[in-house]
């Protein structure tokens, strides 16, 4: 009110700024120019007005409306065109997703196109939060059939993999792994070449990332030839010398797929994985022991796996595992992989001479499973031909 203060002087000189004309008269009365007077003029930064401001106002969340008109509103300033507009929506979002019934009204009135949009956005925040709530929509039935019908979010997933912030690479890899959960997620990726496009970023991620893509890995038993043909067992051979477990675990879980393929085997063979294995063998994790020995009954089912393996001489530390009674699959593990490698004469003779007893000593707990392969080992073992 005080910029407009000289009411007769504003209405009659229309033409010049109240404010001047303030100045003006302030300066032939010589009364001091107030901030409000100034050209722009400079706005106050506290208030000496009583007040209570509400404690928990999150500013980086928009206000959601009642009701159904939630939505709504929020599709509408996902549009935008104040970035912090669309940062405050999408945030307010990615919270309401986690509802099925607000997951099926985000499909129903067509987020997912303008998600996709911002998937590619220059903002890294964006980014981020769109690959969020691509996890969540997938992890649902409804959202991940509606995100697989968008051919654009396959590709734009293709182009979030190879971003340079190492947390929106996380965040898309997570979405990959959700989505190829299902068959037809899977076939998808696959016919989108995902595979060997997460394959060779593999050896020069962080961990967390690279265990996502070895989740991914593992659901896609549909391409083990093309995997083996790209190098694959190379790489997890690599990713074995890690120093975090679960990511070792995961690698040798990714072998063992590869593996069940004849040409998996043969490439064991020629490339001494059993050395590899044998030294996973003597880590400290229970995971890593189980995965490794299930490797190694893979490999020992060929005459050239049951020759390798024997080369490595693991026999004592197979029996030392086989004595956990504590993880089933573990002894289950370690026994088949004694069974496979006393099919050979060389293996059979070393277990008769040396290791009926300790065989004999495993504690089974009475497990049905347990007992019944430990028997089919000493049978296997005390065979004449």
């Amino acid at each position: 009110m005080e910029a407009i203060k000289n009411n007769y002087l504003n209405h009659t000189i229309k033409d010049i700024n109240p404010r001047i004309l303030n100045r003006m008269v302030n300066k032939v009365i010589n009364r001091d120019t107030k901030y409000c007077d100034l050209e722009p003029p400079i706005l106050k930064l506290q208030s000496t007005i009583p007040n209570i401001y509400g404690p928990h106002v999150d500013v980086t969340r928009v206000k959601v409306a009642f009701g159904r008109w939630a939505l709504p509103k929020l599709r509408r300033e996902l549009h935008d065109e104040d970035p912090l507009i669309v940062s405050q929506a999408i945030n307010s979002l990615a919270d309401l997703i986690h509802d099925p019934e607000k997951s099926f009204e985000v499909i129903r009135l067509h987020f997912v196109p303008r998600l996709v949009d911002l998937m590619v956005h220059k903002d890294a925040f964006l980014r981020k939060r769109c690959a969020e709530i691509m996890t969540t929509l997938a992890s649902q039935a409804v959202g991940r059939e509606a995100i697989l019908k968008n051919a654009t979010v396959i590709t734009n997933m293709a182009i979030t993999v190879h971003d340079d912030q190492p947390e929106i690479r996380l965040k898309a890899s997570q979405a990959i792994e959700m989505i190829a959960r299902t068959h037809q997620g899977t076939v998808i990726l696959n016919n989108a070449n995902f595979v060997p496009l997460l394959a060779s970023k593999m050896m020069h991620e962080i961990d967390d990332i690279v265990l996502m893509i070895l989740e991914h890995l593992l659901t896609n038993e549909y391409v083990v030839g093309e995997a083996i043909d790209q190098g694959t067992m190379g790489l997890m051979e690599v990713l074995m010398n890690r120093q975090r477990p679960d990511v070792v675990a995961r690698a040798i879980s990714c072998l063992q797929l590869l593996l069940m393929h004849p040409s998996g085997k043969k490439i064991a063979v020629t490339t001494n994985l059993t050395h590899g294995l044998k030294r996973t063998l003597f880590s400290e994790d229970r995971e890593v022991h189980t995965m490794a020995t299930a490797a190694l009954m893979f490999i020992t089912i060929t005459t050239m796996g049951k020759k390798e393996t024997l080369n490595v001489n693991i026999m004592d530390r197979l029996l030392e595992l086989a004595s956990d009674f504590n993880c089933k699959e573990l002894q289950i593990n370690c026994v088949k992989t004694l069974t496979n490698m006393a099919e050979a004469p060389e293996g059979r003779k070393k277990l008769l001479e040396n290791y009926i007893p300790a065989i004999e000593a495993i504690r089974t707990l009475k497990n049905q499973d347990l007992e019944r392969h430990i028997s089919t080992l000493l049978d296997t073992v005390r065979w004449k031909p």
